[in-house]
């Protein structure tokens, strides 16, 4: 159901998962400076506080276009900004999650913050679980570390913001960052 013109308007937003230039993929922080700037008019960049949040809260697209028409309700004729969209997201996952919760006749503890199957990157037993259920086999008597395995995942996964969030904090070491990043997005010529 369309109550304001917004989420018509992610329906041509569809471009923003590659680079106009180069046909590739962008990443994800780019992809949702894209949206937010472009289709609902925000004024946010890819390192925006808001869009890194959205990024490691696994945000998708029609979340955005949901929120924005939640807004548009909320408050006619003013332009959403990011941190207001982001907490009408937070909002409506954590009533998602205690209506689950109430489903499943637990009640939801409003002092234990939510972490979602989505944030399964931001624990060691959330990646092991993921490993098997991608059949990624974290080889211990070869002396894999767990970093070289977690990148396996990773990569296995596909592209989220598990791969972004690695790629930011090894930014410092640039031999590593590099090598990672090569691991994840390797040339046509080292993929052939």
């Amino acid at each position: 159901m369309n109550l304001s013109g917004n989420a018509g308007a992610a329906a041509h937003a569809t471009s923003h998962p590659l680079n106009q230039t180069t046909g590739e993929e962008n990443p994800r922080p780019v992809q949702l400076a894209i949206l937010l700037r472009k289709t609902y008019g925000m004024a946010v960049t890819s390192n925006h506080a808001d869009v890194t949040e959205m990024v490691r809260l696994a945000v998708s697209d029609q979340e955005i276009a949901e929120a924005v028409e939640v807004f548009g309700m909320k408050k006619p004729n003013e332009r959403p900004n990011a941190g207001y969209i982001l907490g009408i997201i937070r909002s409506a996952r954590e009533q998602a999650a205690k209506a689950a919760a109430a489903v499943a006749g637990k009640p939801a503890d409003p002092a234990t913050p939510t972490q979602t199957a989505a944030e399964w990157w931001n624990s060691i037993e959330g990646i092991k679980a993921k490993a098997a259920e991608l059949s990624v086999a974290w080889k211990v008597e070869e002396g894999e570390l767990f970093m070289s395995f977690k990148v396996r995942v990773f990569k296995r996964a596909g592209e989220g913001p598990w791969r972004q969030q690695l790629l930011r904090e090894t930014e410092r070491d640039e031999a590593m960052h590099a090598r990672i990043l090569a691991f994840f997005y390797p040339s046509e010529q080292e993929a052939a």
